[in-house]
């Protein structure tokens, strides 16, 4: 990890300085602090000055949610317009609580890819935001070759790598312009505003071609948690079996020491290294070779009877947009085990009051369905997307088909995980995973009402909508609000945007 010097830093923030007062640009020089992660990944944090203002740091995250610029640009945004009254200037179309979220310390990683993104966001108290794959083409932002991190591999297998990423993104690039056409076509504009269709119709081609980035795209995202969760949390990750993931851990905790020294890292006991290691090496990235089902619901409510008979008056006089009581966790949980997308899970697996389980990306349960059948509505970019996937699933195969081995018994099992949590990186984020998520009672309620939108993804919203059938089946007489009408098409997307309210600003 190296850290930016204060010329270093003022280089860097050029732009935005240039729209600060003389006197305010040692304020923000001083508060600012900027570290070089081994992996290439940007660091920053902030201890103080016009920064520390929770309404500063409100704007700076929730505009990471729709640009790709990452820190610099936002900062340089928010320098230039303020944030003293950013509720009535600015509105955020985005529906979330986790933008208002507070916490001790902020943390920004620009440049870290899909797969650690992951990582760092599987903790029940993880706050912060992501850049959209939704919303934002992050070809600009680049990849990461988890390769290029060990010497342990040659020029020749760190080429081949580029090469499998390089297919990606040249289809991903060559296919925006050409999907936007055809989204047009299926969806001819009525009495909205020109604006807010072409925003729909760059969401709805992002949503098309999300499938197709690889999971080791890179994004930008920021965390905001207390001292205690986020050391806990870095000290786990360090000890990953990625070396991107580990590295970063390691750099972020080094990173706020320097700044915090008597808060980072977290004191490590005897034997905790030992088990820790051992944790992330079994438990981190989910793998299994089963027949894995494509939906199974189940949950430990026993008694429902009883349940029913204590809780039968909030379950059905709750309002619609209330959630049900907390202590109704208590009753029990609700699993879902199934089949769906790199893409989609990711938006599935942030409601964090429960457990999920991250997979390792593989290619063996195939693309899902719905991609295709997005695509076939152009003949041209279909075939061209069935040739790269054909290339890559030729590669992919090619270079982890060793990673498997049978018992005497003929029982497969996983003989070298660590080439395939590398070769994770190279899957295109539309291929099948094999998901596993537990979640309270009231959790999975919340679940549904806010996933069967028609502003969710639609592969996504199809989970959600099994769930609210499984829950009706199970619990008879339940009360959910829940959308389940059928659509292609959500104009209101157009809005999903974070702009400013009035022109004069």
């Amino acid at each position: 990890m190296k850290k930016l010097s204060r010329d270093e830093v003022a280089k860097l923030l050029e732009e935005a300085l240039d729209h600060t007062e003389t006197s305010g640009k040692d304020e923000i020089l001083n508060s600012i602090h900027v570290a070089e992660s081994r992996t290439g990944a940007r660091l920053i944090t902030i201890t103080g000055g016009m920064l520390q203002n929770p309404e500063n740091q409100a704007m700076l995250q929730a505009l990471n949610s729709r640009e790709a610029g990452g820190f610099v640009k936002n900062l340089t945004e928010v320098i230039k317009r303020g944030s003293e009254k950013f509720m009535e200037k600015f509105f955020v179309g985005y529906g979330h609580k986790s933008i208002g979220d507070c916490g001790v310390v902020p943390l920004w990683i620009d440049g870290l890819s899909m797969v650690a993104t992951k990582q760092f966001e599987n903790w029940p108290l993880f706050s912060g935001q992501e850049t959209s794959t939704r919303y934002v083409d992050v070809t600009g932002v680049g990849w990461l070759n988890p390769l290029s991190l060990k010497k342990t591999f040659g020029n020749s297998a760190i080429k081949q790598f580029y090469e499998a990423f390089d297919w990606l993104f040249s289809f991903y690039k060559d296919a925006l312009p050409k999907m936007k056409e055809t989204v047009r076509a299926r969806f001819p504009r009525e009495n909205e505003s020109e604006s807010q269709y072409e925003n729909a119709v760059h969401a709805k081609t992002c949503d098309i071609l999300g499938a197709y980035l690889p999971c080791g795209a890179k994004t930008n995202m920021s965390i905001i948690m207390n001292i205690r969760q986020l050391g806990e949390h870095l000290q786990q990750m360090s000890f990953d079996p990625l070396p991107e993931v580990s590295w970063l851990a390691e750099d972020c905790m080094e990173f706020l020491h320097a700044i915090y020294p008597s808060s980072f890292p977290p004191k490590l006991y005897e034997g905790q290294a030992e088990y820790w290691k051992k944790v992330r090496k079994e438990t981190a990235y989910f793998l299994t070779l089963e027949n894995y089902p494509e939906y199974r619901f189940g949950h430990d409510l026993t008694d429902f009877e009883t349940v029913w008979k204590n809780w039968s008056w909030a379950l059905k006089e709750r309002p619609k947009g209330c959630e049900l009581p907390k202590e109704m966790r208590k009753l029990g949980n609700c699993r879902v085990t199934h089949l769906q997308d790199y893409r989609s899970m990711r938006d599935g697996y942030r409601h964090r009051d429960g457990t999920n389980r991250v997979p390792c990306a593989v290619m063996n349960f195939g693309m899902e369905d719905w991609y295709e059948k997005q695509m076939i509505f152009n003949e041209d970019l279909y075939r061209k997307s069935l040739n790269v996937l054909y290339k890559i699933e030729k590669f992919y195969s090619k270079n982890t088909k060793d990673c498997y081995r049978h018992t005497v018994w003929g029982f497969p099992f996983v003989s070298n995980k660590s080439t395939l949590l590398e070769f994770q990186y190279i899957v295109p984020m539309g291929y099948r995973q094999p998901c596993e998520r537990t979640l309270t009672f009231p959790s999975t309620v919340y679940y549904v009402e806010l996933r069967t939108g028609t502003r969710v993804h639609p592969t996504e919203r199809a989970v959600a909508l099994k769930v609210t059938k499984s829950l009706r089946e199970n619990f008879p007489g339940i009360t959910l609000y829940v959308d389940e009408s059928e659509s292609e098409w959500d104009i209101k997307r157009g809005k999903d945007v974070i702009a400013v309210r009035y022109s004069s600003i």
